[in-house]
């Protein structure tokens, strides 16, 4: 039986060219590079260039940036992470500690 990759679940606030986006953007690649499949939940990558974006496994819910439209957002996040089991929860900006906290106190 093939041994499966860790996972992380990287939870990021909107891309922006700067900042946090380039870390968490450096970050996947880095755990691609030591063997860990890195998986970036976020708002947006529409700002990301296709070369940048290519080899990750990029995930968007534009509901993320709407009061309204969080809690479902919140909710979709939560049954994706519940399928995909991953062995760490990275929450990258301020912006989603909030959602990020209730993930991981929800999938422990």
């Amino acid at each position: 039986m093939e041994h499966e990759l860790p996972t992380i679940a990287l939870l990021s606030g909107s891309f922006q060219p700067r900042g946090s986006s380039r870390y968490t953007l450096r970050l996947a690649q880095h755990l691609r590079n030591q063997g860990i499949a890195p998986i970036i939940f976020c708002p947006n990558a529409d700002i990301l260039p296709a070369e940048r974006r290519a080899g990750l496994d990029l995930r968007e819910y534009p509901q993320l940036r709407s009061l309204v439209l969080g809690g479902i957002a919140r909710n979709w996040l939560y049954r994706d992470l519940a399928n995909l089991k991953p062995d760490l929860l990275h929450i990258q900006s301020r912006r989603v500690l909030k959602i990020g906290t209730w993930l991981a106190n929800h999938l422990e």
